[in-house]
């Protein structure tokens, strides 16, 4: 994936590469430079959590682009007769889905795998779209 470990232990997106000189975006949003061989490779954990992060902020954005807060609010009309209940279930069962590929996907880049998703754009591509309910 496009991420990598600073030599303060921040795991960062790789914006740009030029001159030995690499700019970085922080997940505060900030925007770091740092030389190329400085910068350190991660390791199957900091795969992980990388790649569930870039999950989780793909399913928050979904929701919110539908008006929820987050995906846990989306979620959770699932479980009770109310107005956005199958709006809820919906998303719930495509968030389970989605969650499936992702770590299939994950264990695939661990193992470097024909066809594992090396870039961010890639991973999301790969994922199923939400069809909301009428």
């Amino acid at each position: 994936m496009e991420f990598i470990k600073t030599p303060d232990e921040k795991i960062c997106e790789i914006l740009s590469v030029s001159d030995d000189t690499t700019k970085l975006l922080y997940e505060s949003g900030e925007i770091g430079y740092w030389p190329e061989e400085s910068l350190l490779q991660l390791s199957a954990v900091d795969v992980i959590q990388v790649f569930e992060k870039v999950l989780d902020n793909h399913i928050d954005a979904v929701a919110q682009a539908k008006g929820y807060d987050s995906r846990l609010t989306c979620a959770l009309r699932a479980g009770y007769v109310n107005v956005w209940q199958s709006e809820g279930i919906a998303f719930g069962q495509w968030m389970d889905v989605c969650y499936e590929q992702a770590f299939q996907m994950m264990n695939d880049y661990l193992t470097e795998a024909p066809g594992a998703p090396t870039t961010k754009a890639e991973f999301l591509a790969a994922l199923p779209v939400m069809v909301w309910p009428e």
